[in-house]
């Protein structure tokens, strides 16, 4: 290799550091606006969806101004990387503003506990919290986006999602994402525990990602208890039957399949309700006839239409349930 070509790698492989180093240094300074203990957050490429989606194509609403504004750049947002998450309840979205001055053309502006809150002038639903350059905004009021801002800035540095290791999972995709889902099965907790037969489901996390192609949509989701140990695999739900995908149609947008065994559907149906009358007995019954094996295909049609779609579920049923099922049926 010629020195002329020795520099052009070294040059190629340099750029490539310094974009992977900023894009981590991007989401990690996003994420210290992120509260430790929130229910929900998630890293996205803004810039790269946009483009792959090819979503300046689409027939946006002619009144939607705001939409068109986002896709168009307007508001001055830098699209590299944004951060999305939840507290008290709410889904904010927090994102660096790259131009300053193209923003508050669009915006109108006031103070409310010391936090600058911008309002967009065409749609006055569209509020904007920005402090250090940085913009907090989601489907929430200017007091309790004010309120959100005040939150964070006053957190310690170890009660910042930045600080945790939950942030090192969450990027290298264009869709990154973290769920507290101890919070959200706590209730369930102990019935979940003597289904799958394993303990502090209430202190279960699960991590993601999704890739986006230009025909397809690539994800992975797991779920792990508090020391990190994967819950399926703990679940020990079995192996698919496969076969059953011939019953699902190829052009299926996306398939969903798994076993659960035998041992876990008896236990779900001998903790399923009984003092509900007839849907407890009819999930007991299903329950009780299950093989295991389930399988759900969805087909997109159009994805500004969520009732434009389909879906269809396979389920084997054990052999000789057939006539009790259809006497529950018809009963």
């Amino acid at each position: 290799m010629n020195n002329r070509l020795l520099a052009s790698a070294k040059c190629a492989v340099l750029a490539l550091l310094v974009v992977l180093v900023a894009s981590c240094s991007k989401t990690s300074e996003l994420l210290n606006y992120v509260p430790a203990d929130t229910k929900f957050a998630a890293t996205v490429s803004l810039g790269d969806l946009i483009k792959k989606s090819n979503i300046k194509d689409l027939n946006l609403p002619d009144n939607d101004e705001q939409s068109k504004k986002f896709v168009n750049g307007d508001y001055g947002f830098a699209y590299d990387k944004a951060v999305s998450f939840e507290y008290k309840e709410r889904i904010f979205l927090v994102l660096e503003i790259d131009d300053m001055d193209k923003f508050e053309k669009q915006m109108t502006v006031e103070t409310i506990d010391n936090v600058n809150v911008y309002t967009d002038k065409d749609n006055a639903d569209f509020n904007v919290a920005v402090v250090d350059g940085i913009a907090f905004t989601g489907d929430a009021s200017k007091n309790k986006m004010a309120e959100c801002v005040n939150f964070v800035n006053n957190l310690a540095d170890e009660a910042r999602l930045s600080s945790t290791d939950i942030a090192d999972k969450l990027s290298g995709h264009d869709i990154d994402f973290y769920v507290n889902i101890g919070d959200a099965l706590a209730y369930y907790a102990s019935q979940l525990e003597q289904i799958i037969g394993v303990s502090n489901i209430d202190k279960a996390k699960s991590f993601g990602y999704l890739d986006f192609d230009k025909n397809e949509i690539k994800g992975v989701m797991t779920f792990v208890d508090a020391d990190g140990n994967n819950l399926l695999k703990a679940a020990d739900l079995g192996d698919f039957d496969t076969d059953m995908l011939n019953l699902i149609d190829a052009n299926m947008n996306s398939i969903f399949a798994l076993k659960i065994k035998n041992d876990i559907l008896k236990k779900a149906a001998l903790l399923a309700p009984t003092n509900n009358g007839m849907m407890a007995l009819v999930s007991q019954m299903i329950l009780a006839n299950l093989e295991g094996d389930i399988a759900i295909g969805v087909k997109t049609k159009d994805i500004q239409d969520v009732y434009n779609n389909s879906a269809t579920a396979v389920v084997k049923l054990k052999e000789g349930s057939k006539d009790s099922l259809r006497q529950l049926i018809e009963n």
